[in-house]
């Protein structure tokens, strides 16, 4: 049975990527939660810290579920190495866990998070009576798995036995939110800094309960305020565009606007590990995470001094850019053009021919226009 308070992160690949070294160490030093790596035997001699504890998906998991669920997935299957379907095969994962280990709950975080004392919010779910799947939304049909807490093994049963239901679904998200839609009893939905701002007090999804700050001890980052602090994947910024902070997603009625963001700041306690969210200098909650999408883990942020900088940097009023993140989408955009060229090098060819036709045509009639 499980005892300690434990983050269970799950990686299914044969590499870690780079930054998840650094994102363990952060919630080593920070979540208040013993630190559980579960993924392929591959990446065991990754993880470096003696403190975070192995499981070899190897050693106890069958694919069979997955591979007739992911048969309802449309999303691209070769993008970021099998993204969305990975991101939906964790939850086979984690019920096949929960019966491995024996057992009657888990606190699951994605690995690009950064956590704060995230022991406290899985104390205070534990104590709810509440049986089902706990999670963040950014939309009524998006459900984000940034954090996700589960106290039944029948319940998570119930969502994966729902993606063999014959609808196709672009992500797990899409998937999540359509299945909450149909059980409204086994979901309860985790208060954002959207919805608390917005003193919003009802469920984005209809008949299911939104908790509130008093039964969870504080807020949870679904996407938009990491996005916000440190911005989106360098990866998905198109080049002409050098990546930033200040992040502002498309229109949500759900979300925070760019005005509201603009007047948020977060506020890191050295000695508790405790990040509190800040409107206008007056305290609005405790924060128990970010979810950094642009994955910008840096070492620094591993100890309070860097943490407390990277936070000072991520309050400034003005857009900044990350060490690193240039170098990224640089890196990414030749690897991908390359591949490009060496499947079908005489359609790039053409293609860029006729790209620069085009632009040059089109100077030279804007050249004569105004003459």
């Amino acid at each position: 049975m499980q005892n300690q308070s434990e983050v269970t992160f799950v990686y299914i690949g044969k590499r870690l990527p780079k930054y998840a070294e650094k994102s363990l160490g952060i919630a080593r030093e920070f979540s208040g939660q013993k630190v559980q790596v579960v993924g392929n035997n591959a990446i065991h001699k990754e993880v470096k810290d003696n403190s975070v504890a192995f499981v070899a998906i190897e050693d106890f998991y069958s694919s069979t579920d997955f591979i007739a669920a992911s048969k309802f997935l449309s999303g691209d299957s070769h993008f970021r190495n099998g993204l969305w379907f990975r991101s939906l095969e964790r939850f086979f994962v984690l019920e096949q866990y929960m019966h491995y280990r024996n057992l009657n709950k888990f606190f699951h975080a994605e690995l690009d998070q950064v956590l704060f004392r995230t022991d406290i919010l899985e104390a205070k779910l534990s104590d709810l009576s509440y049986s089902g799947l706990y999670l963040p939304f950014h939309a009524p049909d998006a459900a984000v798995a940034s954090v996700v807490f589960c106290n039944s093994k029948s319940v998570l049963k119930s969502f994966l036995d729902f993606t063999c239901s014959g609808s196709i679904f672009l992500n797990e998200m899409q998937l999540l939110s359509a299945w909450a839609k149909v059980n409204p009893q086994l979901v309860f939905e985790l208060p954002t800094p959207a919805s608390e701002i917005n003193e919003r007090r009802e469920s984005l999804i209809p008949n299911a309960r939104l908790l509130s700050i008093s039964e969870t001890g504080g807020l949870v980052d679904a996407a938009q305020l990491g996005q916000w602090v440190a911005g989106i994947d360098p990866r998905n910024v198109p080049i002409y565009k050098k990546p930033t902070n200040k992040f502002i997603g498309a229109k949500n009625t759900f979300a925070l606007s760019q005005n509201q963001l603009s007047q948020i700041s977060c506020k890191f306690n050295v000695n508790s590990r405790l990040l509190t969210l800040l409107l206008k200098d007056k305290s609005i909650a405790t924060m128990f995470n970010l979810h950094l999408h642009s994955k910008i883990h840096s070492t620094t942020m591993s100890t309070v001094i860097g943490m407390q900088n990277f936070l000072d940097l991520a309050n400034l009023s003005y857009p900044i850019r990350f060490k690193g993140t240039r170098k990224i989408q640089v890196m990414d955009y030749f690897i991908t053009r390359s591949r490009i060229v060496l499947k079908n090098p005489v359609r790039f060819l053409t293609y860029s021919l006729r790209r620069a036709y085009s632009e040059l045509n089109h100077n030279f009639v804007q050249k004569f226009r105004f003459k």
